[in-house]
């Protein structure tokens, strides 16, 4: 039987939408109809349902735009077709960097590089796809539970899929999107991907004769060569970009890679790596330093570190430098230095050390700002009272790191570490 209104494809249905949107959806699709209540319509005698609704429409190609919630999780790794776990409705994301899937169709890539730019400008990921409810609807069906295959467009680093396609029982497929400005290039290029693989419901628009290049205008021509070499311009400006955000992704990782060798060994470092990277930055700060340990027998080990100022010839602290995986500073580091190690220099140099420094990197397998060790009240004011300096890597760290960037004179951070007695911050 033949229908008797026979009504163009794609046949459209639009659902919760702007009317902007709507009048410009109109120019994409020869039929159209826009509507409040699945009950509204047959499903059999539509192709798609564009909607910002929860509740899909069986029976129908879907592309929804959602404005709250995630889709699930990816279990594994980020792969063109992987396996999810449904969230519930209130999950968010908060991550701050964006995948975009590799196998995603290459007409997606330009609109999914700017989706990506309003996520990473977002407090969180609450506004991409709903969670529970949005999937129990998958099947065009309520379930009580639920897993498929889909394939992300666009997820965060912990594998919450953001944008994805997937095929809903009966083999409609189905785009579900985050709320975008882009709302009508993401229908139109979605019509077009399904237009490849069924032409008879997705004819490509504009494929009337009149739009045939044989029988374009000289202005026609014209216009489709400067918009041939304008794209060609920008697809050009996307690869140097993404070139150069590799190169800068690269370096950064090599700053990472020094860094973890170098100036953060004295958050995360312990033994002969801290003492060496404790010179380096006692040097960067302005002083000359001598590493005792290889001064000292193997027998006969005394303080790390003796320190002096090169615009001041008669001073020198004595310093010791220790790590601790879980403890803090000492007391009986403190007393060493006080004690032994004090008696030896004034016997070898015949006066006393101008300051001793106590340098601990304590606690460091937790993070700096969970550090909380520190030497008792009445510790510190016994050592400072014996001319002693208890100086937390973390703020030689801050010190050194001010001097670098300027902001304070090599000079001036010299006279806070001389000046200074009891416990260091800075």
């Amino acid at each position: 039987m033949r229908e008797v209104a026979d009504r163009p494809h794609p046949r459209a249905l639009f659902m919760g939408l702007d009317e902007s949107d709507v009048q410009q959806l109109r120019a994409i699709f020869p039929t159209s109809k826009e509507i409040v209540s699945r009950r509204q319509v047959l499903p059999e005698e539509w192709d798609v349902l564009i909607t910002t609704d929860d509740d899909p429409l069986p029976g129908v190609d879907v592309i929804s735009f959602m404005d709250r919630g995630i889709l699930g999780s990816i279990e594994g790794d980020f792969e063109p077709a992987v396996r999810i776990r449904s969230k519930d409705g209130r999950s968010v994301s908060v991550s701050r960097n964006i995948l975009i899937a590799e196998a995603a169709p290459a007409k997606f890539k330009p609109l999914l590089r700017a989706m990506a730019e309003v996520a990473l400008n977002e407090d969180d990921h609450s506004c991409v796809l709903y969670g529970q409810t949005r999937i129990k609807w998958y099947g065009g069906r309520l379930v009580t539970t639920w897993t498929s295959t889909v394939q992300p467009l666009l997820a965060t680093a912990e594998g919450h899929v953001i944008a994805g396609q997937f095929v809903r029982s009966g083999g409609f497929r189905h785009f579900t999107l985050p709320a975008t400005p882009n709302l009508v290039d993401w229908v139109r290029e979605c019509v077009a991907y399904w237009g490849e693989d069924d032409p008879e419901r997705y004819a490509p628009q504009g494929a009337a004769w009149e739009r045939d290049p044989a029988w374009q205008t000289q202005e026609e021509a014209a216009a489709r060569a400067t918009l041939a070499t304008a794209e060609a311009q920008r697809q050009a400006a996307i690869a140097h970009h993404d070139g150069q955000v590799a190169l800068a992704h690269a370096a950064l990782e090599d700053a990472h890679q020094r860094g973890d060798r170098g100036a953060r060994v004295l958050l995360a470092g312990t033994g002969t790596e801290l003492v060496e990277e404790v010179i380096a930055a006692l040097t960067d700060i302005g002083f000359d330093v001598e590493n005792m340990d290889l001064v000292w027998p193997a027998n006969d080990m005394r303080e790390d570190l003796r320190v002096r100022d090169p615009l001041e010839a008669d001073w020198v602290a004595m310093a010791e430098v220790k790590g601790y995986g879980k403890a803090g500073p000492k007391t009986s580091d403190t007393q060493n230095l006080t004690g032994r190690f004090q008696v030896r220099f004034v016997k070898d140099e015949g006066r006393e050390p101008s300051v001793m420094w106590y340098i601990v990197n304590g606690q460091y397998e937790q993070s700096p700002t969970q550090r909380t060790h520190r030497l008792s009240v009445g510790d510190t004011q016994a050592f400072a009272d014996n001319n002693g300096l208890y100086i937390p890597s973390v703020q030689l760290f801050r010190l050194r790191g001010a001097v670098l960037d300027g902001l304070v004179t090599s000079e001036g951070a010299k006279i806070l570490l001389k000046a200074a007695r009891g416990h260091f911050a800075y």
